[in-house]
């Protein structure tokens, strides 16, 4: 496919991807760009033609350097006008408000910026690549399937709420009023936004619903610019039986999170044979993911009683080869999501690909090597702004792509547009992240109290509630 002459900003190229698709080259005023149209859901992209021409063609040097000078002058007065505007900067210890429950593990931020990075990068690159895409190499394998930085966020919130909770009783009452005070400012804004956009597609009825997205967590698939808010209700099924998997786990020992995991591998398994599918179980609901949560649990008991075993050089590097393996076999050999329809790989696969992160996350909060503070803190208050930067992702990207949309840096579409969302998306979403945390989030840390009081020792009895009932009894009747 060929095209030579001028070329304006809306002139548009239509592709069609297919499951019997194969590859293309088009060649733009020379420049020749090879384009993968295997997709096995089917789905039709809209490429700006300017995005596949020579940079030479498109703008001259002079018109680059001056535009350069423009987005540098605009980048000065933005951040001057954010610092005049925005309340005073904090350390990275406070930028969650008062941490009343534990201490501040700085490095769990970063994590989570790299989470919301992974799936940030990974819905920007599917706005232009089919959900086939398939790489041997493990940076591109990742983001072909970013979807496994929900995964890491689902590890960490176990990891999180374990690590708090530990050796402690927790109210039910005001943890879950704790959660409702941290996460529906944003949610709600979000919602209010997509509702003001789409008035006309959603009844009352449908609004009110959406306030309680544990039961209607499906449903926010159809929200325009937040569908990816689903996993608010399946975290909101896991923080109404945390409570109780924190007391058991104090009376019974991580024993009990071992067998709860057996059990919810189980399900799976009994699923697929009734369905043949486990895929959608494992993937959409809390049946699947709460294996996850169980393992970032289980992590964090490893965390408090040998962090010593983990302190070495060699551990973290090796963990990141694990992750970046793992998935790449899954990507290239299973064909990622899409591929892996009907696939009895989903029965485990939700654990295996929460054990690789949670061996990540323990190496790097024992790993002995000091990051620069400047970098430290920097990933730190991007941590901080992580859920802003998971949910504002495609207030932000749409209006990326009306006006940039992916840069001809090479002949090969898939880089370019890696490229495009490490350079451009991924700066976009952060600026306007930091707004929306500090003028929807952050006001509301205020509002934050302490929902954990101290009270037993983890055990490592397998039935140690036995005694407890007991000693219960005996005060009973000598009362």
């Amino acid at each position: 496919m060929q095209w030579s002459g001028e070329i304006s900003s809306s002139d548009m190229l239509a592709l069609i991807s297919t499951p019997n698709g194969g590859t293309v080259d088009v060649t733009v005023n020379g420049k020749r760009t090879h384009l993968d149209l295997y997709d096995p859901f089917g789905k039709t992209f809209y490429i700006k033609l300017v995005s596949l021409a020579p940079a030479k063609s498109i703008i001259s040097l002079s018109k680059a350097a001056l535009g350069l000078c423009i987005f540098a002058l605009t980048l000065a007065i933005s951040v001057v006008g954010l610092k005049l505007l925005l309340p005073p900067a904090t350390t990275p210890s406070n930028a969650h408000g008062p941490l009343l429950n534990t201490a501040y593990l700085q490095r769990l931020d970063h994590l989570r910026f790299g989470a919301a990075a992974i799936v940030l990068l990974y819905h920007f690159f599917h706005d232009y690549v089919s959900a086939g895409y398939r790489s041997h190499f493990p940076f591109a394998a990742i983001i072909a399937d970013g979807h496994t930085g929900v995964a890491l966020f689902m590890v960490l919130s176990g990891f999180i709420f374990a690590h708090i909770g530990l050796g402690k009783e927790i109210n039910y009452k005001n943890f879950l009023l704790s959660r409702v005070v941290r996460i529906y400012p944003l949610y709600v804004f979000a919602l209010v936004v997509a509702f003001s956009t789409k008035r006309w597609d959603f009844k009352p009825m449908d609004m009110a619903l959406f306030a309680f997205p544990m039961v209607n967590f499906y449903s926010v698939l159809a929200v325009p610019y937040f569908g990816q808010l689903w996993t608010i209700g399946v975290e909101f099924q896991f923080y109404a039986v945390f409570p109780f998997l924190n007391k058991f786990t104090n009376t019974r020992g991580p024993r009990y999170l071992i067998g709860l995991l057996a059990l919810f591998i189980f399900l799976k398994a009994c699923y697929f044979n009734l369905y043949g599918d486990a895929r959608d179980f494992g993937y959409w609901t809390i049946l699947g993911r709460m294996d996850q949560f169980v393992i970032g649990m289980l992590a964090a008991i490893i965390y408090k009683r040998r962090p010593r075993c983990l302190s070495n050089h060699l551990l973290f590097p090796c963990a990141v080869v694990l992750v970046m393996a793992t998935l790449t076999v899954f990507n290239l050999y299973f064909g990622g999501y899409p591929g892996t329809n009907q696939s009895a790989l989903w029965i485990v696969w939700p654990a295996i690909e929460a054990a690789v992160w949670g061996v990540l996350a323990l190496s790097y909060l024992c790993w002995p090597v000091s990051l620069p503070s400047v970098l430290d803190n920097l990933l730190a208050k991007f941590g901080a702004i992580s859920f802003s930067i998971y949910v504002m992702q495609y207030v932000a990207i749409p209006q990326l792509q009306r006006y940039i949309g992916v840069v001809p840096f090479s002949y090969d579409w898939n880089f370019n547009v890696f490229l495009a969302g490490i350079l451009f998306a991924v700066p976009a979403v952060l600026l306007l992240s930091s707004i929306t945390y500090a003028m929807i989030e952050r006001p509301f840390f205020a509002f934050k109290f302490r929902y954990t009081t101290p009270s037993v020792v983890l055990s490592d009895a397998p039935y140690p509630v036995n005694e407890v009932e007991r000693g219960e009894s005996k005060i009973i009747a000598s009362s």
